[in-house]
């Protein structure tokens, strides 16, 4: 999360306030954040749609340009540079979504993978059977238009209402299905998902280095 942090204050795009959605370790993460950040606790994990709506609490949705989502368990190798570059490919193609995406496969993060058009645009998102060869995968950080969340948000919500873990590409298939602009951004770095122990380990292991350049 730290480095999350770190990229969003390097980022010349950033105009409004951090918002951190906390689910485990509260105390850990305040002590770390000071009051730097607005900190929105996630009691019940119920998955990242429903952190999202914890997060936008007291948000005026309808007075915002963009907004930035990151999950913190994707975003090592984002730097400041990509999420300008990409909060400005999404405000210049007035996207209702632009999605990060990265080419590289991770089993335990990605069960679909995202087709563009030439200009970017997303013209299909696939389940995984039979893929073959490198293609688009979600890298865990998203952009949304106000005016998109404050017209979908509340239905993805209800379609996943029983579901144990809430997930935010329900937002992703409601655009598709009333035709709104989605784009995909494509992450130059490379990318990791840290989902487990070993994950971790491999990261400390490998990109430790990289960091220091992004």
């Amino acid at each position: 999360m730290g480095y999350g942090l770190e990229s969003l204050q390097k980022s010349t795009f950033l105009r409004e306030t951090i918002r951190v959605v906390v689910g485990v370790h509260k105390k850990a993460v305040v002590d770390y954040c000071g009051g730097d950040v607005v900190i929105n606790e996630q009691k019940n994990l119920d998955g990242n749609l429903d952190a999202l709506d914890i997060g936008l609490k007291g948000v005026d949705l309808k007075q915002e340009r963009s907004i930035l989502v990151m999950q913190a368990d994707d975003c090592l190798t984002v730097g400041s540079e990509t999420i300008g570059g990409m909060v400005r490919f999404h405000e210049g193609k007035r996207a209702d979504i632009t999605l990060l995406l990265t080419n590289c496969f991770d089993a335990s993060a990605h069960r679909r993978h995202y087709i563009l058009s030439g200009s970017q645009a997303v013209v299909s998102i696939d389940k995984l059977g039979g893929l073959m060869g490198c293609s688009n995968f979600l890298a865990g950080v998203f952009c949304f238009s106000g005016k998109f969340l404050t017209q979908y948000l509340s239905e993805a919500l209800q379609i996943e209402k029983g579901q144990k873990e809430k997930v935010i590409s329900t937002l992703f298939d409601l655009a598709r299905e009333n035709h709104c602009r989605v784009f995909g951004c494509l992450l130059d770095n490379p990318w990791v998902s840290i989902n487990t122990p070993d994950q971790l380990d491999f990261a400390r292991k490998h990109f430790s280095d990289l960091r220091l350049h992004i």
